[in-house]
């Protein structure tokens, strides 16, 4: 999923800062402080990881950095979303694209 997503941003012309897996929070922040991004993407394989994505959303808030964040995965709906305190939520690839050209306003 998530490198599908890359690839399609990519493709449609933004760039992307594409930190790996298994991510801890403060390296979220300290790269959305380094590229002022506007948009942070999280994507999950498994409903264990939902807690770590929460906190990772926290932490960006916290730090209080104006970041929209978007979440993906095969399981995750509008109530993972809130639970998270994400913007958007996505479950197919191409969802992400849509969810960039909203914050982008293209």
């Amino acid at each position: 999923g998530k490198n599908i997503v890359v690839m399609l941003l990519k493709g449609a012309g933004y760039r992307v800062v594409d930190l790996g897996v298994d991510v801890p929070k403060e390296k979220f922040v300290g790269t959305l402080k380094e590229t002022g991004a506007p948009l942070l993407g999280l994507s999950v394989l498994l409903t264990g990881c939902q807690e770590n994505m929460k906190h990772a959303v926290t932490a960006v808030k916290e730090a209080g950095l104006d970041t929209t964040v978007m979440i993906g995965g095969n399981y995750i709906n509008e109530k993972v979303k809130e639970h998270v305190g994400a913007d958007y939520f996505a479950t197919r690839a191409s969802d992400g694209v849509d969810i960039a050209k909203k914050v982008f306003g293209a």
